[in-house]
């Protein structure tokens, strides 16, 4: 890795230039609020440096809020939310997300981002997926949401390492 002192010039410049954005993206993949006012801060600036300034178009931003919470599913519900805002605002049509993100959407919002094969929506369904993703009270629940207090009774069970 190079040190500061090794890097080419051009490179921190490059990092100025686009610090905003860079901070923006980190932001959004290691989302960390429920809050909403929050939520609508950080949506005002997605739709100020992002989307208004045609650096990105709304189907291209909801795909990558769509990938960003697959790996940060503990925050689905903020995600979604942030989705449903440049829904509101910019209405684009079959965006072209994973099913599980448009599925979740679609339970949350009513709102159909894309066609979900019939076979795909009945599947969901069966596994009755929710964006809330576990149940609080569950030992999944517990782990996601780091709730040591629900935790620790599931590792005084016998069966503990059944789980």
């Amino acid at each position: 890795m190079l040190r500061k002192k090794d890097r080419p010039k051009h490179y921190d410049a490059l990092i100025d230039t686009f610090r905003y954005y860079i901070d923006l993206f980190n932001g959004l993949y290691r989302l960390k609020t429920k809050d909403e006012g929050e939520l609508n801060s950080i949506y005002n600036k997605i739709k100020t440096l992002l989307i208004d300034s045609k650096i990105y178009r709304p189907e291209k931003m909801i795909i990558e809020i769509g990938m960003m919470a697959e790996y940060n599913n503990r925050y689905m519900k903020s995600y979604l939310f942030l989705t449903k805002l440049i829904y509101d605002d910019y209405h684009p049509e079959d965006v072209n997300v994973s099913d599980i993100f448009a599925y979740l959407f679609y339970k949350e919002y009513a709102i159909i981002l894309k066609n979900i094969a019939e076979t795909n929506f009945e599947y969901f369904e069966s596994q009755h997926y929710t964006p809330d993703v576990h149940d609080e009270y569950s030992i999944y629940g517990a782990i996601m949401n780091d709730n040591l207090v629900r935790f620790i009774p599931y590792t005084e069970c016998e069966d503990f390492n059944e789980y």
